[in-house]
C-alpha cells in the first residue's frame, strides 16, 4: 500500500529520532569508537517511488547488480573537526543475513565514495524528489574498496625482519570486531581523510555488489537484531 507524503515525512522523522540515539560513542564490547548511520537508504532499480516503505528501516537489504545500499553519517562533520587526519584505521561494518554468505560479500561487495547530496527520497535514478543522478547513485567507482579480512599484525618493513618490534598489533577489540562468522569489514581511512577531513564532503558512502552477486545485509529495522548488526561506522582505538 502507498504511503501519503505526509505520513513518509512523519516517519522519517520518527526514524532519524531514533538514530540518534546512537550517536557517536564507545562501543561497550569492543572499545572502539563507532557512529551508526544516520541516514540507511536502499535504492533499487524496481523501485520507481521515493516514498516506498520497503527502501528504508528493514530488518535486512538485498545488495545486487540492480540494488544497492546508501549510508550517510551525519555526525562526521563534527567528527572530522574534532578529530583531524585518521591516526589509526576507519572501517564500515556490516554483518550478512546468511553467514554462509560472508565469503561471497569478501569477494563481491565493495564500499564507495558518493560525489553528490541525496536526500531519504532518493531512488536508483534520483537524489531528491526532481533531482537526477547518475543510475544506481553517483559513486565514484575508482575510490571504492572491497572488503578485508581481519589483520592480525602490520609488518615494519624498515625493521630487521626478525626484529621482536617488526610487527604492530592491531588492538584485539577491533579483531573481534570483524572477526565473527557474519561480519565483514572495508578500510575507508582514504576516503575519510579525503573527501571527509580534506574535502569537507559528508555524502557518505554506497554498499554495492561490484560483481553483481547478490549478498543479503542487516539494516537499520527496530529488530534488536538488526539494530545490532546494522552497519557501522568504527575508529580503531587510537584516533
Amino acid at each position: 500500500m502507498r504511503i501519503n507524503q505526509l505520513s513518509l515525512h512523519a516517519l522519517l522523522l520518527i526514524g532519524l529520532v531514533g538514530l540518534s540515539a546512537c550517536a557517536p560513542g564507545k562501543n561497550r564490547n569492543s572499545g572502539a569508537n563507532e557512529e551508526s548511520a544516520e541516514v540507511l537508504k536502499w535504492i533499487s532499480q524496481s523501485i520507481g517511488d521515493s516514498d516506498s516503505p520497503s527502501s528504508l528501516q528493514q530488518s535486512s537489504y538485498l545488495i545486487s547488480n540492480s540494488s544497492r545500499l546508501l549510508m550517510k553519517y551525519k555526525g562526521l562533520a563534527d567528527t572530522a573537526t574534532t578529530q583531524g587526519q585518521a591516526s589509526s584505521t576507519v572501517r564500515v561494518r556490516i554483518h550478512v543475513v546468511n553467514p554462509e554468505d560472508r565469503a561471497t560479500a569478501l569477494s563481491a561487495l565493495r564500499v564507495c565514495p558518493l560525489t553528490q547530496q541525496w536526500s531519504l527520497l532518493a531512488t536508483w535514478t534520483t537524489a531528491e524528489p526532481r533531482i537526477d543522478w547518475t543510475p544506481g547513485g553517483a559513486v565514484n567507482l575508482d575510490d571504492c574498496v572491497r572488503a578485508a579480512g581481519v589483520m592480525v599484525q602490520k609488518p615494519t618493513p624498515t625493521l630487521p625482519p626478525n626484529s621482536p618490534a617488526t610487527t604492530k598489533r592491531v588492538p584485539a577489540s577491533s579483531d573481534a570486531l570483524c572477526a565473527g562468522d557474519d561480519a565483514v569489514c572495508f578500510d575507508v581511512t582514504a576516503w575519510y581523510n579525503r573527501y571527509v577531513i580534506e574535502q569537507g564532503a559528508t555524502y557518505g558512502l554506497a554498499l554495492i555488489s561490484y560483481s553483481g552477486e547478490a549478498v543479503e545485509v542487516f539494516g537499520d529495522g527496530g529488530d534488536a537484531v538488526s539494530l545490532e548488526k546494522a552497519p557501522r561506522l568504527q575508529f580503531d582505538s587510537g584516533l
